[in-house]
C-alpha cells in the first residue's frame, strides 16, 4: 500500500506535502482513506513513480530482489531457474535478473490451448525472460540449459522436485511459496551426491531483521528502476473502493488451469 502526504507536522524532517510514502509495518492503515502516523513509520519513495506502482513496491518487487541477492553469489552471465514464473514475484525476478546480467529459465503451466500457451510465453519474454517453457518442454531441454546454482520455488509439490534434480553441485533451492498446497517429494540423490541446500524465504520475517536504512535502500533501488522504465509492473488493475467485491473475487485462489496471467487488484481509496 502507498500514501500521498497531505500535511506534515512542523518538526518533521525529510518528508514534504505531496511525497509518496509506504508504511514500514505491514497492513498499517489498511481500509483507511486517511491515516495519521509518525514520520518514522514510513519509507519515502524518492523517485517519481505512479502511486499504484508504489503500492506493491515493498512486497513483490522487494521479494524478487532479495531472492536474487541474499542466497547465492551470482555472476553476470549465470543462469537461474524458477517455477511459477507468471506470478508477480516471478515477473519481477525476470526483470531484475535481466538488469543484473543474469539469464532466467522460467517455467509456467501449459494453458488450455496452444495459442494461450504461446501468448503466455511471449508475455514472459516481453519482460525479459531468457527461456520461457512449460515443464514438459523444459524436461526435453534440461541437459542443454542446466544445471543451476539457484532455483526459486514458488509452487512446492511435485514441481519442486524438477528444480532440485537440476541444481548444480552445492546449488540452492529457495522456497518462497507453496501454491500447489502439496508436500515436496524430493529425491535423495542430489542431497548426497551434490550437497545441495534448501532454504526458505518469508519477507515479513526477513524485514524484522533489516534496519530501516537498509529497507529504504531497497525501496530506493526499486523505485529508481521503475522510474527509468527498467522495470514495469506485473499485470494489475486499479479498482475503486466502491467495487471492492470485484477486487476480492479477483484475488480468490483457484486450482483451475489458468487461461492467462492473473492480475493483481489495486484498491483506490477515494
Amino acid at each position: 500500500m502507498s500514501y500521498q502526504i497531505i500535511a506534515c507536522g512542523k518538526n518533521v524532517d525529510g518528508f514534504s506535502v505531496g511525497d509518496t510514502v509506504i508504511p514500514l509495518e505491514l497492513a498499517s492503515g489498511t481500509w483507511q482513506t486517511y491515516w495519521c502516523g509518525k514520520a518514522d513509520s514510513f519509507l519515502k519513495i524518492k523517485h517519481p513513480i505512479p502511486i499504484s506502482y508504489a503500492a506493491t513496491l515493498a512486497i513483490n518487487p522487494s521479494t524478487a530482489l532479495h531472492l536474487l541477492n541474499n542466497f547465492v553469489e551470482l555472476q553476470k552471465g549465470d543462469t537461474l531457474i524458477q517455477n511459477g514464473a507468471t506470478s508477480a514475484v516471478g515477473i519481477y525476478v525476470i526483470q531484475i535478473a535481466k538488469i543484473l546480467g543474469l539469464n532466467t529459465v522460467n517455467l509456467f503451466r501449459e494453458r488450455d490451448t496452444p495459442e494461450a500457451t504461446e501468448e503466455t510465453r511471449n508475455l514472459l519474454k516481453s519482460y525479459g525472460g531468457t527461456w520461457c517453457l512449460t515443464e514438459s518442454e523444459y524436461m526435453e531441454r534440461a541437459k542443454e540449459i542446466g544445471p543451476f546454482k539457484l532455483a526459486l520455488n514458488c509452487l512446492g509439490g511435485k514441481p519442486a522436485s524438477t528444480l532440485v534434480k537440476n541444481l548444480s553441485h552445492s546449488g540452492t533451492m529457495v522456497t518462497y511459496g507453496g501454491m500447489t498446497r502439496n508436500p515436496m517429494p524430493l529425491p535423495v540423490g542430489p542431497f548426497i551426491f551434490k550437497d545441495i541446500s534448501l532454504r526458505g524465504f518469508w519477507l515479513s520475517n526477513f524485514n524484522l531483521h533489516q534496519s530501516t536504512s537498509k529497507r529504504q535502500l531497497t525501496i530506493d533501488q526499486l523505485s529508481k528502476w521503475f522510474s527509468e522504465d527498467l522495470i514495469r509492473p506485473s499485470p494489475f488493475e486499479e479498482i475503486p473502493f466502491k467495487e471492492w467485491r470485484k477486487a476480492l473475487h479477483m484475488s480468490l485462489f483457484s486450482d483451475s488451469a489458468p487461461t492467462s496471467i492473473r492480475k493483481k487488484s489495486v484498491l483506490i481509496m477515494e
